[in-house]
């Protein structure tokens, strides 16, 4: 999609050169680390994990002498405290490539900052069902004509188990997950069931229980989170609301789920207009992963580490498929 790529860390271009370049043969740390934490075909949970990186983004202004990215590189040394590197010009395969890192020519040695090996999980003999449908369909009545929304899906996920849904722009993956939520009320025929009792199509009839169960995480966080409160009010209110937790027991699983989703503790005082449409994206996580079931249009690895029964993820795709 585009001839050239640049890395931009902390308001700083670490590194710019030719896509295929970048991807094949990155010059800078920090590429390095983002490239490891993309799946890749062919590659498995099962056998082998992804890596992240340490740390987070450095406060603006804070960092007034050396490399921007020393702290969070296992491969800084004292030059790299010191001095900052000079953009280094290389001659690639496919055209100049820029790196501002003194050793350039190593970065892809960078250590892993997670262990490779898969974590064991522990095998179940029948994993039990959490959510189930049956025929759900959505038809809008747009003008003098019914638009068919969603089309007879039915669906069973089990405990620890994540649905990926792919498809264009208004092919329906926003319908079906407000359907399940019950945020949209389905056509006459739909079944739904939630730990085998029934769910019913809107969220008005479900018990509190199975309101407080099933959560989502909204593509737009502008939109879905009130601007004007705080980070730490935001997802007090859930953990209030949602898991009934006051005082001491509320501020501890607050703690666990910001450091699940990596949000900086320094954030918690600040507002939500504050914020970058990353950190927002985090906060509107957190706030949902209390639930025991989450739908996000923006998958993050961060939920794979949080604790949930399952989770439906959408993403829009173009119509070539890619």
């Amino acid at each position: 999609m585009c001839d050239r790529v640049g890395m931009l860390y902390a308001g700083k271009l670490v590194e710019e050169g030719t896509t295929a370049d970048v991807f094949a043969k990155p010059r800078h740390p920090y590429t390095v680390g983002l490239l490891r934490c993309l799946p890749r075909e062919g590659r498995s949970k099962e056998t082998s994990r992804l890596d992240t990186i340490p740390g987070s983004l450095p406060l603006p202004g804070s960092v007034t002498q050396g490399c921007i990215f020393a702290s969070r590189c296992k491969l800084a040394d004292e030059r790299c405290l010191k001095n900052a590197p000079p953009p280094y010009r290389i001659a690639a395969a496919h055209g100049d490539q820029m790196s501002r890192c003194h050793y350039h020519k190593r970065a892809e040695s960078l250590p892993r900052a997670t262990d490779e090996a898969p974590v064991p999980v522990a095998a179940l003999d029948a994993p039990a069902l959490a959510l189930w449908a049956r025929n759900l369909s959505k038809t809008f009545r747009v003008g003098d004509e019914d638009v068919r929304a969603v089309h007879d899906v039915s669906l069973d996920l089990v405990q620890g188990e994540t649905l990926g849904l792919v498809g264009e722009s208004g092919s329906g993956k926003t319908t079906l997950a407000k359907l399940l939520l019950g945020l949209v009320a389905p056509d006459k025929g739909a079944m739904l069931e939630l730990d085998g009792k029934s769910l019913p199509g809107r969220v008005t009839h479900r018990s509190e229980e199975q309101v407080k169960s099933l959560q989502i995480v909204f593509q737009n966080p502008d939109s879905a989170l009130n601007r004007a409160h705080s980070v730490r009010q935001l997802i007090a209110r859930s953990l209030t609301k949602l898991a009934a937790l006051h005082g001491k027991a509320k501020e501890k699983r607050l703690q666990t789920l910001t450091e699940a989703v990596r949000l900086p503790e320094r954030y918690l005082g600040q507002r939500m207009r504050q914020l970058s449409g990353g950190l927002k994206q985090r906060v509107a996580i957190a706030r949902a992963i209390r639930a025991w079931w989450c739908a996000t249009s923006r998958p993050r690895r961060s939920m794979c580490r949080c604790r949930r029964r399952f989770s439906i993820c959408w993403r829009t795709c173009s119509a070539s498929g890619a």
